[in-house]
């Protein structure tokens, strides 16, 4: 009888795993930066109810500013 080739995609592979859980972390530190500034904003926004939501937009500005210098800082030399 021939022996079968064992598949090497069901071996168990720690990197990979390892790497699965830090872009999961760093999916939710993101997530967490990101609702932090926006409803942060639209908390605001809501107290102040100024007739154009501009607290609100300054909180999503804030949130993208602040996702890229996260980014750069996690990942730059």
């Amino acid at each position: 009888m021939a022996k079968q080739k064992k598949d090497p995609s069901s071996k168990h592979n720690p990197k990979v795993e390892k790497t699965y859980a830090r872009i999961s972390g760093i999916t939710f530190e993101l997530l967490a930066i990101n609702l932090g500034f926006i409803m942060g904003g639209y908390y605001l926004n809501e107290k102040a109810a100024p007739a154009f939501p501009w607290i609100l937009l300054l909180g999503v500005f804030l949130s993208v500013a602040a996702t890229i210098f996260y980014l750069i800082k996690k990942f730059g030399s």
